[in-house]
């Protein structure tokens, strides 16, 4: 136990809309976090100095746009097939305490672009291609495989 109080404040909102096939979705947070100092000079074997700092505050939010495909053969299908769009950003050192500076690869944007298949409810089938950049120009893209089960 590092005896450190580490007061924590966290909101967010969500929001999901679909209609006729169409799927829109969206989400922002926000993490605030008391006492980072204190808790920056026992973290992890601590202290941590300079960019490795805990972030006081954490930001971020996505905008999703799908469009289920096979609704324009039946609308009455079991299965959906989704593609679809999302941008993302967020930043996990939005501020830290004084006497810290924020590491740039930290604050973050990404473009999803990918299909997602259902053939039931309960089950999904996802791939998708994610390019990452950052302020410090060191990110990486990425692809993604995903199965999903609802039980």
């Amino acid at each position: 136990d590092s005896g450190v109080s580490v007061p924590t404040f966290i909101w967010d909102l969500h929001a999901d809309w679909r209609w006729q096939g169409w799927r829109v979705r969206a989400l922002a947070a926000v993490a605030e976090l008391d006492n980072v100092d204190q808790l920056n000079a026992v973290a992890n074997g601590g202290p941590l100095v300079g960019q490795a700092s805990i972030g006081e505050r954490m930001v971020g939010w996505y905008g999703e746009v799908g469009y289920d495909v096979l609704t324009l053969l039946s609308e009455a299908s079991a299965q959906q097939l989704t593609p679809f769009v999302r941008w993302e950003e967020f930043d996990t050192q939005a501020s830290v305490p004084d006497g810290f500076a924020s590491n740039p690869a930290n604050e973050r944007r990404v473009l999803t672009m990918g299909v997602a298949w259902q053939p039931i409810d309960q089950v999904i089938v996802k791939l998708d291609y994610e390019d990452w950049d950052n302020e410090a120009d060191s990110a990486r893209d990425q692809w993604n495989f995903a199965l999903g089960y609802i039980f």
